[in-house]
């Protein structure tokens, strides 16, 4: 009998209730796999959803339970837990969609015959069902790594349009222009584009403004820059 366990963080992805539903069928399918064998001796077992939104918590113990197609407006974090045990066997998997990347990690760990192999394939076939949920919103999710050298990059611009108007006045403008693109990107585009999505009509509704604000801020950027360097041969000033 061995143990094993691991944590992984999640990539960006739109969660369904359809996502909810497979990936629960997955995990009840592997921890049966382990407790098949154990059955009279069994004392615990356990699995819950739970979704937190800016109302409040709920929990169902299938997501079958849950009564809608959609989430509500305003979900922040959907949490699938599954826990089993027995007097010599344990089968345990947490997975937390959150808005903020930081919170949005998968837990899994065993004590049975070859847990590392059980506890592997049950990560794998998680991130097999979220693979075709994947988005790119990642891009406005920085670690807090980035987030903080974004942060003093956006100073250094801000600070560097004010002094180099006295020595170059023509680059002031470009600098100002990505002082303004990269403040976007930071505070604006988190916003915009949330690390995990849920389906709801918010998320519907967010989805076409944040194309908006993404095409918005590129059309910012390049012309912004491009009419600084062109302005005097194109308009003579």
């Amino acid at each position: 009998m061995t143990s094993f366990s691991l944590e992984k963080s999640l990539p960006s992805v739109k969660v369904t209730k359809s996502l909810i539903l497979n990936l629960q069928r997955s995990l009840l399918e592997k921890r049966s796999k382990i407790v098949s064998s154990s059955q009279q001796d069994f004392r615990f077992d356990e699995f819950s959803v739970s979704i937190v939104d800016d109302i409040g918590q709920g929990k169902v113990e299938s997501m079958e339970e849950w009564h809608l197609d959609r989430f509500l407006d305003g979900t922040k974090r959907v949490t699938i837990h599954c826990d089993s045990y027995s007097q010599s066997r344990k089968f345990s998997a947490t997975i937390v969609f959150d808005r903020e990347r930081s919170w949005s990690r998968i837990q899994i760990s065993a004590t049975c015959e070859g847990a590392c192999d059980v506890v592997i394939a049950a990560q794998r076939a998680v991130f097999e069902w979220l693979e075709p949920a994947k988005t790119t919103n990642w891009r406005y999710q920085p670690t807090l790594f980035f987030q903080g050298l974004g942060a003093v990059a956006f100073g250094s611009t801000a600070t560097g349009a004010i002094r180099i108007v006295e020595v170059s006045p023509r680059l002031t403008t470009p600098l100002i222009v990505l002082s303004l693109a990269l403040g976007a990107y930071l505070w604006l585009g988190p916003r915009f584009y949330p690390f995990t999505t849920f389906d709801s009509s918010l998320a519907d509704r967010r989805g076409k403004t944040a194309d908006w604000f993404e095409k918005g801020l590129f059309t910012f950027l390049v012309f912004g820059i491009l009419f600084t360097f062109l302005r005097k041969s194109a308009l003579g000033f």
